[in-house]
């Protein structure tokens, strides 16, 4: 999922940073207010905590709830719904 999410905003920021370093970018590229990249850095930092890095040497990584992975799939759909509707 956090594939596909900066898969798209390197398309619509047209480079090919990731998605941490595209996020202001990504967020202003698509017309939305600030309290939007509040929401993508906690998404970013959600990811990261729960499976895009390594867990620290030896100790596993926690495993997020049902109703969790659920909400941040919506999440993503969410940004992803609104890049597409930017481009069309």
């Amino acid at each position: 999922m956090h594939e596909a999410l900066e898969a798209i905003a390197k398309l619509v920021c047209q480079n090919e940073k990731e998605l941490s370093a595209n996020r202001e970018a990504f967020i202003s590229s698509l017309g939305l207010a600030d309290p939007y990249k509040r929401m993508l850095k906690e998404y970013i930092e959600y990811a990261n905590k729960f499976g895009r890095h390594a867990g620290p040497q030896g100790m596993s990584k926690p495993v997020p709830s049902r109703k969790e992975v659920e909400a941040f799939m919506y999440l993503t759909g969410l940004f992803i719904r609104v890049a597409v509707s930017k481009n069309s």
